[in-house]
């Protein structure tokens, strides 16, 4: 359970690899922590992209091999926007490139050998009702398989 750093960066360099619309390379961060209320929010420019851990690492007793876990990192995938009236397209078309880049898919680079996308409110509520925000958030669950020390 020590592949936090890789597959996070994975996560970002594939995103930054999308060229999504709108989206300039340096407005992809990876957190230490997932914001749990619009009030944490950075203020950055937007659109922006944040990656962060998205609890602790799954390991499944009954998966694996005799010498090797299976083990889940789950990351989370926020994208950020301000609200303007064309807003509703732009994010559900970068949610359909999100998922169609990680869902089933190994992680170049990392040793998560297949990834699956769980996708989150549309729209965050709170984010949307206190600052106007369009948070749009899936979380992906990278799947690992580490030797036992």
């Amino acid at each position: 359970m020590r592949h936090w750093s890789q597959l996070l960066e994975g996560v970002r360099q594939t995103i930054v690899a999308l060229t999504l619309p709108e989206l300039a390379a340096g407005n992809v961060h990876i957190l230490p922590a997932p914001v749990e209320r619009p009030g944490e929010l950075p203020v950055q420019s937007r659109p922006a992209v944040w990656i962060t851990p998205a609890g602790p690492e799954q390991c499944d007793p009954a998966q694996g091999t005799n010498c090797r876990d299976d083990v889940v990192y789950p990351v989370l995938v926020a994208s950020l926007f301000d609200d303007t009236p064309d807003r509703l397209e732009l994010v559900t078309r970068w949610r359909a490139r999100l998922a169609g880049a990680f869902h089933q898919r190994p992680l170049a680079g990392t040793p998560c050998f297949r990834v699956t996308v769980v996708p989150l409110d549309l729209v965050e509520r709170s984010a949307w009702m206190t600052r106007r925000l369009w948070l749009s958030q899936i979380r992906l669950l990278c799947l690992t398989r580490e030797p036992r020390e």
